[in-house]
């Protein structure tokens, strides 16, 4: 799938994800259950790879 993107929506879909992520340890360490701790940590890496794909196509 081909998703054009101007240099704006570019811009801020990678602040959103950057910004996700930078909240992302705070909310690991308050979650009580594994299971749910598991999932954000996979989150987590979906959201890594996203943003250096994203990075990559400046």
């Amino acid at each position: 799938m081909t998703l054009e993107l101007t240099s704006l929506e570019h811009r801020l879909i990678t602040d959103l994800i950057a910004r996700e992520l930078y909240e992302m340890p705070s909310e690991v360490r308050r979650t009580q259950t594994s299971t749910y701790r598991d999932e954000l940590k996979n989150r987590e890496q979906h959201l890594r790879e996203l943003l250096k794909r994203m990075d990559e196509t400046k």
